[in-house]
């Protein structure tokens, strides 16, 4: 199982100042550069748009902002770190009242999880009824100590695809992101699956 190189994301909601999310003010502010790079997703009116500088891709709401990292390289991870600090500093707020960490997993065959599907109750059940299953979801919410990890793994045409989410919404200090904390996280989810079964390739970080 490897690692997918440009699924880190950092999710902050919060209710912020519209001024917070305008490109002069997150090119100044938080990239601390003079330009940014400004990009859409989507068309007509179903689009966002984004800002790109230093391997971050900031996609901004009122009241959700999205940090990703293009790649798994440490000088990226430490501008993802340093943007994310950036904006909880200078981006006043009442509160902000969640945050969370995602990162993506991908295998080619999924052979534990298949075997897992294989020993449902009602995987025969299905089989003899007619049908072919050709795509299976399974969802976990995981409490570890102080945390809460959202696990979800997804089987579709022999490609396996996990993915977490490490959950905050119970935030008593606004956090300080830095690359310890970063790879904790990623260690803690590759640790998970290789206790579940899966052979990790070494990509990270």
């Amino acid at each position: 199982m490897v690692l997918i190189e440009d699924s880190l994301s950092v999710v902050l909601v919060g209710d912020w100042n519209k001024l917070y999310i305008q490109p002069d003010w997150m090119a100044q502010h938080i990239f601390e550069k003079k330009e940014l790079e400004i990009g859409v997703n989507g068309q007509g009116s179903e689009f966002s748009v984004l800002y790109r500088g230093n391997g971050i891709i900031v996609t901004p709401g009122q009241d959700k902002m999205v940090f990703s990292a293009i790649n798994m390289d440490s000088d990226t991870i430490g501008n993802l770190c340093k943007c994310l600090n950036n904006f909880i500093e200078k981006a006043f707020t009442t509160q902000l009242y969640a945050y969370g960490l995602n990162i993506d997993f991908i295998e080619d065959g999924g052979t534990v999880f298949a075997e897992v599907l294989d020993s449902m109750a009602d995987t025969n059940a299905i089989i003899e009824s007619g049908y072919e299953v050709i795509a299976t979801r399974i969802s976990r919410t995981l409490r570890n100590r102080d945390k809460i990890v959202n696990m979800d793994s997804s089987l579709e045409d022999s490609r396996l695809k996990v993915h977490f989410n490490e959950h905050h919404s119970e935030i008593e200090d606004k956090p300080d992101f830095d690359l310890t904390y970063i790879r904790e996280f990623i260690d803690g989810c590759r640790e998970l699956l290789c206790g579940l079964g899966y052979e990790m390739e070494e990509n990270e970080p």
